[in-house]
């Protein structure tokens, strides 16, 4: 993994590993699902979705909402797995 950081005026964004994105979701901090060739910080081409555990979606678990994520987003042009980022 490379260790990646973006800068912009409002916000700072570390990327992280899965282990680290798993107990930074199951405490309640937002954590952005991107598939890995995408920039996070891109206007016009965001696959990305900011998830934790307090919202109420569908999936009851990290990793089912790992696996739906990587089905419906992640190929060949944007990337086969997700990179996993928080804020600073």
């Amino acid at each position: 993994m490379k260790n990646l950081v973006f800068r912009e005026k409002e916000m700072t964004l570390q990327r992280i590993t899965r282990v680290k994105a798993k107990k930074a979701y199951e405490d309640g901090k937002e954590v952005l699902f991107i598939p890995v060739n995408c920039n996070p910080l891109s206007k016009y081409f965001n696959l990305g979705i900011w998830e934790n555990k307090n919202l109420e979606g569908q999936y009851n678990s990290f990793e089912s909402l790992c696996n739906a994520f990587e089905f419906y987003n992640c190929n060949s042009e944007t990337g086969k797995y997700i990179a996993f980022y928080i804020k600073q």
